[in-house]
């Protein structure tokens, strides 16, 4: 969208720029994950293997939610604003830059006053956390039995290596509910949620490459 002329009452301000484009116009442009309103995608805010943000409307407007990880709430001029890591009058400017909107009085300017040469250079900011896992464990039913049966495995072998059927379970305080039968694989103070009947998510984990299922439960000496 090209806007070569600019009318007097025009001015670098939130309402100016949504006068011209629109919130799903930037989300679009500055978020390459985003695809559909409502739809899950990994986060490119953060570490995020399993997809936890969307986009949705509310109360009006378009809102950026990363549910893993509830501190990145944002509309998007904040968005852009913790993308580049850059003060809001400089989010606002990178926007009127790359839609050409003509709005900032020194152009030439916009983009040297935030330190850098070219915002397209600047990668965003990634925040690693440790993803915190808890679950509620349930008693054992015929349902359990019926499926590790087909594996041969029993349930005192399922309780000596920490395996245990659960009905809930939190990822970063967000509750999740099991909508069929699932089970929690233990690691010392990780987790591997294990959901065979579901087609997505079957496998969540906060679990580490040298985490390896049975080590703990090996004897000091023997074969």
């Amino acid at each position: 969208m090209a806007i070569k002329s600019r009318k007097s009452e025009d001015h670098l301000h939130t309402n100016v720029i949504l006068g011209k484009i629109t919130e799903y116009d930037i989300f679009m442009y500055y978020c390459p994950n985003f695809k559909k309103l409502g739809i899950k995608f990994c986060s490119e805010l953060r570490e995020d293997k399993t997809p936890s943000a969307s986009i949705i409307n509310w109360n009006g407007n378009l809102l950026y939610k990363d549910f893993g990880y509830p501190d990145h709430t944002f509309n998007c001029f904040s968005y852009v604003q913790f993308k580049f890591n850059v003060p809001f009058i400089n989010a606002l400017k990178i926007i009127d830059c790359d839609f050409n909107l003509n709005l900032s009085n020194k152009k030439e300017d916009s983009l040297f006053t935030m330190g850098y040469p070219g915002h397209s250079q600047i990668q965003p900011k990634y925040i690693k956390k440790q993803t915190i896992i808890q679950k509620k464990h349930r008693a054992w039913n015929k349902d359990d039995a019926t499926f590790w049966r087909k594996y041969l495995v029993s349930k005192k072998i399922l309780n000596t290596f920490a395996v245990e059927p659960i009905s809930h379970f939190w990822i970063n305080n967000n509750r999740f509910t099991c909508k069929s039968i699932s089970y929690s694989f233990k690691f010392k103070n990780r987790y591997k949620i294990y959901s065979p009947y579901e087609e997505k998510n079957k496998w969540l984990s906060n679990t580490k490459k040298t985490d390896i299922q049975g080590y703990d439960q090996l004897p000091a000496k023997g074969e």
